[in-house]
Parts: C-alpha cells; structure tokens; sequence
C-alpha cells in the first residue's frame, strides 16, 4: 500500500490506494500541520509538525495520531 501524506492550511490529507483507487482522508483539523517527516525504514512511522500544536506522531499509516 502506498500512502502521500501533503500539509494543507487546516488539515494534513492522507492519500492511500485502496482496493484498486485511492482513498483521501483529512486529519489533525485545525492543528495547522506545517511539516512531515516518514521514517525511511518503517513508513508507517510519520511525525507531523504543526503551528502551534505541537508535533505528532502515528505509528500505523495514520490511521491513528
């Protein structure tokens, strides 16, 4: 599975294909992501930086932050 992760002004978007298309969904609303980093050997691994809200991190994909 691959996954794109792209900072908005609002929101970080998550982009995975999916049984045969690809799947958008929107998270850390409101937490104004700034950066992301993937960890190269486990890309299931991703911290995002955000403006004002700290940094976060998710260990599976970002189904859960």
């Amino acid at each position: 599975m691959t996954t794109i992760y792209a900072a908005t002004e609002d929101s970080l978007v998550c982009l995975s294909d999916a049984n045969g298309g690809w799947e958008a969904r929107r998270q850390l609303q409101s937490r104004a992501p700034r950066c992301i980093a993937v960890d190269p050997r486990r890309p299931e691994r991703v911290w995002c930086g955000t403006a004002g809200a700290g940094i976060w991190r998710t260990v599976d994909s970002g189904a859960t932050w």
